[in-house]
């Protein structure tokens, strides 16, 4: 069922059409389908059926384990399950599934939820950390699985079941990039600058060709292989002063630093169901509504020397 929903959904979205009628009718049905996948998972997903089937890879050797890293807050800790179980079900089992918690917010494994806790047994890692905001999900896997492909993703989504298989897909014709399902491009001014952040174009179906000037965006998984960003990315006083709400544009220059080419796929023409109940102000309308994503990226700069041409 959540296959089918998705499949209209993201035909529905690849439609372009100028028409303002067209365009809040396509954003009705929009709603409609997001709050069907939601009304459904929410049924689904308690059923008994899943509840000893384990949903990560535990008979294949892999060269390099595929590990899926994520972190939540307080705000979303009773709906992050819903999530975790849309990729504990995914067509494509990774090798670690890691839940990022902040010590500071939690009182150990005690204060997590028990459907969380009832996941352990299917593969998820619940791992307590220090407090990085939504940087925990890369800082710490990056540092304990340097050689491993890490893919993170947000904590407020319903994931397509193909959604790990089609970055893996990516990754095998493209093994040094950075691979992702959605992206923005980053439009650059007359002294080669990049533009304001709200100019950038906003996941662009046609560019299917590794670039430079992409910056991939988490909410639908990103694919890093190893030694696809700088060292420099762990450098914990430029993050908390630098771009402290920004992870995506602090991770796009470590790779720029790295000289890292970015991809992206075709088939998320938009942003993936989120989870109604899930907190909704998120960062990512706190950094575009107040114009933080150009604060930060401007702060970043003035700290980093990168290249931006292709």
């Amino acid at each position: 069922m959540l296959n089918i929903l998705y499949k209209f959904y993201f035909s529905l979205r690849r439609q372009k059409c100028n028409a303002k009628f067209l365009k809040k009718l396509y954003n009705f049905i929009s709603n409609i389908l997001s709050k069907a996948a939601n009304f459904y998972v929410k049924g689904y997903y308690r059923l008994p059926f899943y509840k000893n089937i384990i949903g990560i890879n535990t008979s294949k050797k892999r060269e390099k384990k595929i590990i899926v890293s994520l972190t939540t807050f307080p705000a979303r800790i009773n709906v992050v399950w819903i999530s975790i179980e849309s990729l504990l079900r995914q067509s494509y089992k990774p090798d670690k599934i890691i839940l990022w918690l902040a010590k500071e917010q939690f009182n150990g494994i005690k204060s997590v939820p028990h459907k969380l806790l009832k996941q352990q047994k299917r593969g998820l890692e619940i791992r307590f950390c220090d407090d990085l905001r939504s940087h925990k999900k890369y800082y710490y896997a990056f540092q304990e699985y340097p050689e491993e492909i890490i893919i993170t993703v947000d904590d407020d989504i319903i994931y397509p079941r193909n959604t790990l298989k089609i970055l893996i897909n990516l990754h095998e014709r493209f093994p040094d990039c950075i691979c992702c399902n959605r992206a923005h491009l980053i439009k650059k001014l007359k002294n080669n600058d990049p533009a304001p952040y709200s100019e950038w174009v906003q996941n662009p179906l046609s560019l299917n060709e590794p670039s430079k000037l992409l910056c991939p965006t988490g909410v639908s998984g990103i694919l890093y292989p190893p030694n696809s960003v700088h060292n420099e990315v762990f450098n914990k006083r430029d993050i908390k002063e630098l771009c402290f709400h920004a992870d995506d544009l602090w991770l796009k220059i470590m790779s720029l630093k790295n000289n890292t080419k970015v991809v992206k796929t075709a088939e998320f023409t938009s942003v993936p169901f989120k989870i109604n109940s899930s907190q909704k102000e998120s960062l990512a309308q706190l950094n575009v509504n107040e114009n933080k994503n150009d604060l930060q990226l401007k702060a970043i700069l003035d700290k980093y020397n990168v290249d931006f041409d292709k």
